[in-house]
């Protein structure tokens, strides 16, 4: 197999696509935050946990998608990286899905040793390659200097939504506060004139 991909450019690809998806969820955050109105804080609050549990296996199918008609994801793609099987040809949808979904998940077991793999194995592969029986090749010598450029740009911008977070979370804290007290008052016990609050409460004898 020619132009095997090195490590690092398959390390960078990785973190293009992590950063990415981290990108999107604190997008949909900030929107969050953004807000006074309880009711859409905590119905964002419900979208958000659904994102994170169902937009990761999404995210992942869009990049099966990818990786079959252009031969990887947005972050292969921007280091000239693609995702080849033994005929140096792109990859089948089902070979695909067993190499991005099933694979990953044994990549992923026993702290990430299916990936650590990669530094190991001559042909630069993990164990999601060797399940699938796929190969990552170089296709362009540039693509490392774009794919350092792409995740500077995306860890920038990372960064600048944790920042508006951060921000958008403290000027609201007033608000949060009152909330807490409204919550904490309509859960405490109210006294009526024909049930005392000592009545209400069980003291310790």
């Amino acid at each position: 197999m020619k132009n095997l991909a090195s490590p690092m450019k398959r390390l960078c690809a990785f973190v293009i696509d992590a950063l990415i998806f981290s990108n999107l969820e604190l997008l949909f955050f900030s929107q969050i935050t953004a807000t006074s109105d309880l009711p859409v804080i905590l119905d964002g609050i419900l979208s958000f946990v659904l994102l994170v549990l169902f937009g990761g296996f999404v995210y992942s199918l869009i990049n099966v998608g990818l990786t079959v008609k252009f031969g990887g994801s947005v972050g292969k793609l921007l280091t000239g990286l693609e995702v080849v099987n033994a005929e140096e040809k792109k990859i089948s949808f089902w070979r695909a899905v067993l190499r991005n979904h099933v694979g990953y998940f044994a990549s992923g077991l026993l702290v990430w040793m299916g990936f650590v793999w990669i530094l190991k194995d001559k042909e630069h592969r993990g164990w999601h390659d060797l399940l699938a029986d796929t190969y990552v090749v170089s296709k362009s010598n540039s693509g490392a200097f774009v794919g350092i450029l792409a995740a500077l740009a995306l860890l920038f911008t990372n960064g600048y939504f944790v920042v508006t977070i951060i921000t958008q979370i403290n000027t609201n804290v007033p608000m949060y506060r009152q909330v807490f007290e409204e919550i904490k008052t309509d859960l405490s016990p109210t006294p009526t004139p024909d049930k005392p609050l000592r009545d209400m409460v069980e003291f310790d004898k």
